[in-house]
Order: C-alpha cells, then sequence, then structure tokens
C-alpha cells in the first residue's frame, strides 16, 4: 500500500482518508422527523479534529507531543523575568472552581 511512498506521503494519504471517513459516516446530519430522539447532548467534533487526532497517535504520542509542545507555545505569555502568566491565571481559575465544589 506504502511502496515507494515516503514516510510523510503515506501520512498525507492515510490523513486524508479519515477526513473522508469522518465526512461521510460521522458528520452526517439526518433530517428531523416526529418521534425522533432529541440528543441533549453529544460529541461535537469534525474531519479536522479527526484529523489531529489520527496525526498525533501516527507518531505514538499517548501523552503530550507535537501538539503539546505547539498549544503551550501559541498559549504562553511571559511576564519579566520569563514566568508564564497564562498558566498562572488557569491555575487561580482552576483553583477558584475547585472551591466552589
Amino acid at each position: 500500500m506504502f511502496e515507494n511512498k515516503s514516510e510523510q506521503e503515506a501520512r498525507s494519504e492515510i490523513l486524508d482518508i479519515v477526513k473522508e471517513y469522518c465526512n461521510k459516516y460521522h458528520n452526517v446530519k439526518k433530517e428531523f422527523k416526529d418521534g425522533d430522539k432529541i440528543a441533549y447532548s453529544s460529541r461535537v467534533y469534525d474531519s479536522s479534529e479527526m484529523v489531529n487526532l489520527v496525526d498525533s497517535s501516527l507518531e505514538f504520542w499517548l501523552t503530550s507531543g507535537r501538539y503539546t509542545k505547539e498549544f503551550e507555545e501559541k498559549f504562553r505569555i511571559k511576564e519579566k523575568g520569563g514566568t508564564p502568566v497564562a498558566f498562572k491565571k488557569i491555575q487561580r481559575i482552576f483553583k477558584d472552581i475547585y472551591q466552589i465544589f
């Protein structure tokens, strides 16, 4: 299946198939008819999220990896001395939420 292909070409082919699969089988909206069940909660995602999931699994990062590093770099706001401000704010928010419960 992947003969004469680089790893990047094979990965790209897999991710294209995942996107097509998601759009065909997961993101299909059915017409509502009287008597149909109305889901009050459900998973909300699109093909880009499914592609990211499979992409990270192809690297076999089961914990933090390339996507975590990318997120942290985009999210980090540094104050004087290099301390990440955004992480401190999140810690305070979670601490406040925890105290509520």
